[in-house]
């Protein structure tokens, strides 16, 4: 007997010892799943307000740019607000991108280097660090007068490198002035001094005119705007192929939690010469 009591002995302590083993890898695999389980559930609240988001205020952007511009008197290119959705607060920020100076129309006109340039004058709007790596579509050839230009950049990906940052409010910013989409012409009643100033670089003459109309009559129709302009018939051409009086395309960036460092979506909707409405997202 003291035999066999001696060996069980060893046996039920090596039991306990492996029960124990099992057991504290079991807790902590529970526990592993118990985070893994809210950080899912976290990630689902965050993707529910975001597409809630795009879904229920994108397509209002035009009417809050225009409500804003009642309310204050003046022309708005962009306005920004925030909501909360599930306890999780969402940074929202509209804007026309047609206030915008057009990456693609700029590149026609200009060339690569100049979008470069534009590209490192807008990485630096704040205190950013986003490294300009400008890579236009291959292929096309420039167009006719007549001919609609194809468009060689179809996100800030093509312009920016944004490996390079670790929050997305790096880009935000640098995409106050420049835009992708809506067609390549600047709606003259909410562009910007930074777009006027790049698209007429030699005529600080004629983006003065244009600013002084923006404050006296910014509801004026593009006809009678360029009447008080006061051009050439030749030069009223080449600004009817620059403006127009009216947006087609909005945009909504929805930084999540309200802080700059959080994930990021841009939504743009924009409205084609064929009357189809398409809307481009992007994640960051």
């Amino acid at each position: 007997m003291k035999r066999r009591h001696g060996t069980i002995l060893p046996l039920t302590l090596a039991l306990l010892a492996l029960t124990a083993t099992v057991l504290a890898g079991i807790c902590r695999q529970n526990m592993r799943d118990v985070l893994r389980v809210g950080q899912d559930a976290d990630e689902l609240q965050r993707r529910w307000g975001i597409l809630s988001c795009q879904s229920t205020l994108l397509p209002r952007a035009s009417a809050l740019l225009a409500q804003s511009e009642k309310l204050s008197g003046h022309p708005a290119a962009a306005v920004q607000s925030d909501v909360t959705l599930g306890g999780r607060r969402f940074l929202l920020l509209f804007a026309d991108e047609q206030a915008k100076l057009n990456l693609n129309a700029a590149y026609w006109r200009h060339g690569r280097s100049r979008i470069e340039q534009l590209a490192r004058t807008a990485a630096r709007i704040g205190t950013s660090d986003l490294a300009v790596r400008v890579r236009p579509m291959t292929g096309g050839r420039r167009p006719k007068p007549d001919d609609p230009a194809p468009p060689v950049f179809g996100s800030f990906g093509q312009i920016f490198d944004e490996s390079a940052t670790r929050s997305s409010q790096p880009l935000v910013e640098a995409t106050r002035q420049i835009t992708c989409w809506g067609g390549g012409k600047l709606n003259w009643r909410r562009t910007s001094l930074a777009s006027l100033q790049a698209i007429l670089p030699d005529d600080r003459q004629t983006v003065d005119r244009i600013l002084s109309q923006q404050r006296s009559d910014p509801q004026a129709p593009l006809a009678q705007f360029l009447g008080a302009l006061q051009l050439t018939p030749e030069k009223r051409r080449s600004m009817e192929e620059l403006f127009t009086d009216s947006s087609t395309c909005q945009s909504l960036w929805i930084v999540c939690g309200g802080d700059p460092g959080a994930p990021a979506r841009l939504a743009v909707r924009e409205i084609g010469d064929d009357g189809r409405t398409r809307v481009y997202c992007f994640s960051w």
